[in-house]
């Protein structure tokens, strides 16, 4: 059981037994990068601003106390500027007890505006309101999946083109947007270009995780050796940024190497995540997850790039990753693990960082049991 979920889980019973008692409402988004449980009894906003133009995201409103606050169906989202951030039609709900609202907006351009939540259609009562900003990304970098299921962020890997991707193989990457130095929200902002409208030799797929996350990733297959010119931007810049995808054959990889959890000041029992990495003879990455493990020489384990184990300070094993004809190994500290993969970034369970809507968090945190893999997401 992970105890990261066990620890939310009791935290959020304790929430419930002392409850709050103030009579304002607070506003949260699904773009949570923490996993974060507050004690306090008048909780603050916890929305992740700004949103990139052409983000769609999902906002809730939520009473800061347990006491007779209910939202009615005559309740209503608005926007004060929907050149701004516009209220999406029939994306609003209402909980069946009537503990919060949300609804999906969408970041249309630049500025800043307001999202009202009104008691009623004559709009002369309101729930509260919150300020929505949006910027136009200028940067979007582009980070590995398999980086996002370390537990502590690490030097991130630099992406020279050509980015070499092994023959018949995927990688997925996560999208970051940046306004100069200022980091953007949201999904549904990416957009592509390849310069072959008829290229068959790769396959290009926008994944939008929203459990919780609310990020947008680029999926990519290679189905031949050759380069293939591919522009990354957003619908007011398609062209944010030009990568060159180049297929490669598994006899390129040369070494494999792990970045991997720090074993040192944990308990035992804590999970530790080991990422493969593959490399040519130049060390520029090699991507591809058909990573074939072994624990202590006993193979025959799943295919994938991720292998996630308990650590145990008194067990010393050796654990292996072949690519090929290429093997590499290091040492680890716990009992046999599992084999993940990073493309699979849609079927996560429950981390130290996945945020989770309050109003959802109890069922989110009952699914954290039932997952069976754990992954945090980067600020």
């Amino acid at each position: 059981m992970n105890s990261y979920c066990l620890m939310a889980l009791l935290g959020v019973s304790f929430l419930i037994m002392v409850g709050c008692e103030s009579n304002g409402v607070y506003f949260e988004d699904d773009i949570q990068d923490e996993f974060e449980i507050s004690l306090d009894r008048h909780p603050a906003d916890r929305m992740h601003l700004p949103y990139a133009v052409g983000a769609n995201v999902k906002v809730t409103v939520s009473p800061d106390d347990d006491d007779e606050t209910q939202f009615d169906h005559e309740a209503f989202f608005e926007s004060e500027n929907p050149d701004i951030a516009k209220v999406l039609d029939d994306t609003g709900e209402i909980s069946a007890d009537g503990s919060f609202m949300s609804v999906k907006i969408e970041a249309k351009a630049a500025g800043k505006t307001k999202l009202v939540v009104y008691k009623n259609s004559d709009r002369k009562g309101t729930w509260g309101k919150v300020e929505i900003e949006v910027e136009e990304p200028d940067t979007v970098f582009l980070i590995p999946a398999g980086v996002t299921f370390l537990r502590e962020e690490r030097k991130n890997i630099n992406l020279t083109n050509p980015i070499r991707i092994i023959k018949d193989q995927r990688t997925t990457l996560l999208a970051r947007y940046y306004a100069g130095e200022k980091r953007l929200y949201g999904n549904s902002v990416m957009m592509l270009e390849n310069d072959n409208q008829e290229d068959t030799g790769i396959n290009l797929e926008i994944v939008q995780a929203y459990n919780n996350e609310n990020r947008d990733w680029l999926r990519v297959e290679m189905l031949d050796t050759e380069s293939h010119t591919i522009h990354v931007g957003s619908i007011l810049n398609p062209e944010l940024s030009t990568l060159e995808f180049k297929g490669v054959e598994v006899e390129e990889v040369e070494t494999i190497i792990f970045w991997s959890d720090s074993e040192e000041n944990i308990d035992d029992e804590q999970e530790v995540t080991v990422w493969a990495l593959a490399q040519n003879s130049d060390k520029h990455p090699v991507f591809g997850t058909g990573f074939n493990w072994a624990y202590n020489d006993e193979a025959g384990l799943d295919y994938g790039d991720i292998y996630i184990y308990c650590y145990n300070r008194n067990e010393e094993a050796t654990l292996a990753a072949t690519m090929g004809e290429v093997s590499g190994s290091t040492v680890i500290h716990g009992g046999a693990g599992y084999v993940d993969d990073s493309n699979e970034i849609e079927d996560f369970g429950c981390s130290s960082q996945n945020g989770l809507s309050m109003p959802m968090l109890l069922a989110a945190l009952l699914g954290c049991f039932m997952s069976r893999r754990k992954r945090k997401i980067l600020h």
